[in-house]
């Protein structure tokens, strides 16, 4: 180990310490400590404050970055002897940006936070010393990392930019959207590093391509202090008083307050998921949205957090101890709706998820749907085609239901069908005189047995890529059929279908049209008004199809109605192909998705997505940054 001597010796050869005179090292040498370390110890972890400065005197170490999510660690780089990292620690805890690990037995020198404030008090200028290493070195960091560095001068706020992404999203992240030029969003984080941001930044914006700078932890919180202060709480709050419908199980059992009010108000406000989980003040309901979670409502004091929780508890029916899912019909005055519901047992207590799915107040119309005349009248002609099928593509929770549901609403009441069935796993509402047939487990024989019944339309909910197959092979022996289909990657997905040996030679010819959607955020009615685009913004608008030259846009500041979000519900955005034997044989042999949209936009078969984009927009229902964040590069 070292002695005091040989730690100033130390000291005086760092590029941190160097500038400073010999008695000054010593007094700094006394403050210090010599720690050892086995190969492979955990010196430093990422994400956990510190407050120790580590400069190594024998060894190696690495330096990581973990992306604990995906189980994933990033060596950056490897320091040696004289070298050293935790430097902002001696000014300030704050939590690491990387792991540190040795790479062979290391000994450090490690200076703490509270022994060098000791030394500032007996020298005041070796403070000035090291601010200005720490300045020059994150100067540095950030050209070695190929990040630019922008000051707080450069943080200029645009409110417009900013609405781009979810405020909860930017929170969690530390992000600043600066400026939109060509389709690149410049964007400042203070962790440009993590390749989680980056990744989040893309998902939620898959229309643009995401440009990252580096910016100061000081001067994000200084730049948030000036331009998005707190917003005042507002007075849309869940209620838990019961209200003027009665609400009731489907035995006619009445549910009492607190937890009828709830469920009753938040219908009134059409919030349809809400989180029940404990917090340190007591029982707080949230709900769901881009971004994070929202509070509605903070249910303090014991009894009534237990009052409210043993009612839920009751209605589940399911040990406490248990993870469980339920699905339960109760009655909003005389309208049937389900409650679905899940529950977790966490360390801090149950966390309850109820999301409601009611009919009258939750579905649109098919013409709010799908404002586009052309894709509209395309889809019920082809549901009204012998033999045909019509597939309702999307990844999870994009609305596939809602829109399977205001289809049938309109085959019944607009091409007079009588004699519809639906195959569901989990009906998310009651349809009127509409037969709904609840599939647990195998396709095979409630499709064999509803197609006895000779139905005009056949609908099946929440398809994949294994049980595709087995709908196809009824619609090509002529029975028209509507089907949701989940995910992510269709064309990919349906050359599985058309290749897989599994599906015994199943071919895509009955597949005669396939939508896909995207929901996103619906501007607030409430306090949504006109407005001016920036030239960049309008001008990225036009390139991609999204506006027209004079076009007026909206948007919503955010009110009370909306919890001051500007958003309240969702839109669909639709897209419509329809298959011809050209573009089933290119689906079939696996071509690239882009070469297949070329060749469907080039034959008038392709609906783009940014068509009913355009005219949401037009109609006030989609912002603007909305819709480049998910179309500002096209389809």
């Amino acid at each position: 180990m070292l002695d005091k001597s040989q730690v100033a010796q130390l000291l005086g050869t760092t590029e941190i310490f160097a500038p400073l005179q010999p008695k000054h090292l010593e007094v700094i040498a006394n403050a210090c400590k010599v720690v050892r370390y086995e190969e492979r110890a955990r010196i430093v972890t990422q994400d956990e404050v510190g407050s120790e400065l580590y400069i190594i005197a024998r060894g190696k170490v690495a330096i990581i970055q973990e992306e604990r999510s995906l189980g994933i660690e990033q060596p950056i780089l490897t320091l040696g002897p004289k070298q050293s990292f935790g430097e902002a620690s001696l000014l300030a805890e704050t939590p690491r940006s990387a792991t540190a690990k040795a790479l062979t037995e290391t000994i450090c020198v490690v200076l703490a936070q509270k022994s060098f404030d000791s030394v500032l008090r007996q020298i005041p200028e070796v403070g000035l010393t090291i601010s200005r290493y720490l300045a020059a070195r994150l100067h540095r960091q950030c050209q070695l990392t190929g990040f630019r560095f922008v000051s707080y001068q450069d943080l200029v706020y645009d409110p417009e930019l900013y609405t781009t992404f979810p405020a909860e999203l930017l929170t969690r992240l530390q992000a600043i959207p600066l400026t939109l030029q060509d389709g690149t969003l410049t964007v400042a984080l203070t962790k440009p590093n993590q390749a989680s941001t980056i990744q989040a930044l893309r998902e939620a914006a898959p229309g643009l391509a995401i440009e990252p700078v580096a910016c100061t932890s000081e001067d994000y919180d200084s730049f948030i202090r000036r331009h998005r202060p707190a917003q005042e709480e507002v007075a849309s709050r869940l209620s838990f008083e019961p209200g003027e419908t009665v609400l009731s199980l489907a035995n006619g059992e009445k549910l009492e307050a607190p937890l009828s009010g709830m469920l009753g108000d938040a219908l009134k406000q059409r919030v349809t998921h809400l989180i029940v989980q404990g917090s340190t003040e007591g029982l707080q309901v949230v709900t769901p949205v881009e971004g994070g979670l929202q509070e509605l409502a903070l249910v303090k004091g014991e009894a009534k957090s237990r009052e409210l929780s043993s009612q839920i508890q009751a209605l589940f029916a399911c040990p406490e101890e248990q993870v469980g899912v339920k699905t339960t019909t109760i009655m909003v005055g005389e309208d049937r709706c389900y409650l679905q519901l899940s529950q977790l047992p966490t360390l801090s207590g149950m966390r309850y998820s109820l999301r409601i799915l009611e009919p009258k107040s939750s579905l649109p119309s098919l013409k709010e749907l799908m404002p586009f005349t052309a894709l509209r009248e395309r889809v019920l002609a082809q549901l009204t085609q012998p033999g045909q099928m019509v597939l309702l593509a999307g990844p999870s929770r994009s609305g596939r239901s809602t829109t399977t549901y205001a289809l049938v609403h309109a085959l019944v009441a607009q091409q007079g069908l009588s004699n519809i069935i639906t195959l569901e796993q989990r009906p998310p509402a009651n349809l009127a005189n509409v037969p709904q047939v609840r599939v647990t487990e195998d396709w095979d024989g409630p499709l064999e047995a509803a197609l006895l019944h000779l139905p005009e339309l056949l609908v099946v909910d929440e398809l994949d890529v294994n049980s595709l197959p087995r709908v196809l092979r009824q619609a090509d022996a002529g029975h028209t059929t509507l089907a949701c289909f989940q995910t992510n990657h269709l064309f990919e997905d349906l050359a599985k279908v058309s290749q897989s040996e599994d599906a015994g030679g199943v071919s895509l010819s009955s597949l005669g049209l396939v939508i896909q959607q995207t929901l996103l955020p619906r501007l607030c009615p409430h306090c949504r008004t006109d407005y001016e685009p920036s030239g960049s913004v309008r001008a990225q608008l036009q390139r991609n199809g999204l506006a027209e030259e004079g076009q007026l846009f909206f948007h919503s500041a955010g009110c009370g109605k909306c919890r001051n979000s500007g958003v309240q519900g969702k839109v669909a955005v639709l897209e419509a192909l329809t298959l011809t034997p050209m573009i089933r044989e290119l689906i079939a042999a696996g071509r690239p998705e882009e070469a297949i949209r070329k060749t469907a936009t080039g034959s008038g078969l392709l609906i783009p997505c940014n068509v009913s984009a355009k005219i949401l927009i037009k109609q006030g229902e989609l912002g603007a940054t909305t819709a480049l964040r998910f179309f500002g590069r096209g389809h």
